[in-house]
């Protein structure tokens, strides 16, 4: 079993690092990783916020974009009836589970999934108790932030990737393209990953 601690890293300043380099003109709106009605203790962390990436084509050329995280989570299958949406850390391994949610309404209206060429998720370790490999895969039901218990947690599809986990303080990232462009293609199965 392994236990990582995945804590938020707003990736958005060094993508626009990267593209404004190419892309002279290319900004990154401070709003795309904020979330508005959270909790200051929410608001705080979300600043330093978890992003998908999502680079779009289009004929103007290369963009890239941040999705709003709207909803994380940690269930623990020891505490089966317990919420811990309002917790600053994020839990997976022995036991525990953790769900993330995007709002990809700041993709520009009418984005196609054809249009999306890379989506990565990229997070910060913050704790690692025991080395492991965290899996991705899709939520295949709606769940809520401030009521999901690991009894009543929806259930999840096949894994779309995974990424090793042996050291604290380190980025780590999966592609999550394909995932990203289904969501696209039909909205209403967007019910995030854990």
């Amino acid at each position: 079993m392994h236990e990582a601690c995945l804590f938020y890293l707003l990736v958005a300043s060094l993508l626009s690092q990267v593209l404004k380099a190419t892309y002279r003109d290319f900004r990154v709106p401070d709003y795309l990783c904020s979330l508005q009605g959270e909790s200051t203790l929410k608001r705080s962390r979300l600043r330093l916020g978890l992003c998908i990436s999502v680079f779009l084509f289009n004929v103007s050329g290369a963009f890239a974009l941040d999705a709003i995280l709207k909803g994380d989570a940690s269930v623990n299958a020891a505490h089966g009836a317990s919420n811990y949406g309002a917790l600053s850390n994020l839990y997976v391994g022995n036991g525990n589970t953790t769900f993330l949610q995007f709002d990809l309404t700041s993709l520009p209206a009418g984005t196609l999934s054809s249009q999306v060429s890379h989506a990565t998720l990229i997070v910060f370790v913050n704790r690692v108790n025991v080395a492991g490999s965290v899996s991705v895969a899709p939520v295949t039901a709606s769940w809520g932030e401030y009521s999901i218990t690991s009894a009543a947690a929806p259930t999840t599809g096949s894994s779309i990737g995974n990424f090793p986990v042996s050291v604290a303080g380190q980025f780590v990232s999966v592609d999550v393209t394909n995932q990203v462009q289904a969501w696209l293609s039909t909205p209403a199965s967007n019910n995030g990953l854990p």
